[in-house]
């Protein structure tokens, strides 16, 4: 059996913060625009402007796709540019549960290596407080979390955490018994 979560919608956070950034940088584009600037850079800034105006656009459909799938060798966690599969075998069936990384202080995010991030947003590689790597997918505090075999730690934000967590589980259950026999 198999089956597919979706993470948690993005909130107003990082939307707000492209939304004004948009604003700022088309403040400026009109302040050039208006100036006295060669042609060719006039438009060169008006493409920019586009570009950068369906920055939050793009991104907002984007994560409202993102999803985690479950099956019984893999999850697959699928957000816009960091998609990543990890195989059940190489969790720590033990270290899997849902958690607030604000009641594990060790856990937070300290530096982002690669990804996006982002008030009420982080997808990507990032350094964890407690010196570890880690993989994160989410868009609140509130995390389906493990630790795989080679000291990795996977966080991702669910709307159906709890569900996620009895098939992962389940599916680990199995594999154990398989490999036990």
């Amino acid at each position: 059996m198999s089956g597919i979560f979706k993470l948690q919608p993005m909130g107003s956070g990082p939307l707000i913060t492209l939304g004004l950034l948009t604003l700022l940088f088309g403040g400026i584009a009109v302040l050039i625009a208006f100036g006295p600037t060669p042609l060719l850079a006039k438009m060169a800034l008006v493409l920019l402007f586009l570009a950068i105006a369906g920055l939050p656009w793009a991104l907002f459909q984007a994560q409202r796709r993102a999803t985690l799938r479950v099956d019984a060798t893999a999850v697959r966690i699928d957000v816009p540019i960091y998609a990543r599969s990890f195989k059940l075998s190489d969790i720590d069936a033990a270290s899997l549960h849902l958690f607030s990384i604000r009641d594990y202080p060790d856990l937070k995010p300290l530096l982002r290596t690669n990804g996006i991030g982002m008030p009420g947003l982080a997808v990507g590689w990032y350094r964890l407080r407690n010196g570890s790597r880690a993989y994160i997918a989410a868009t609140t505090s509130d995390v389906l979390g493990w630790r795989m075999k080679d000291g990795l730690t996977v966080m991702v934000g669910l709307d159906d955490g709890a569900g996620a967590l009895a098939l992962m589980r389940d599916h680990l259950k199995s594999a154990s018994q398989a490999a036990a026999r």
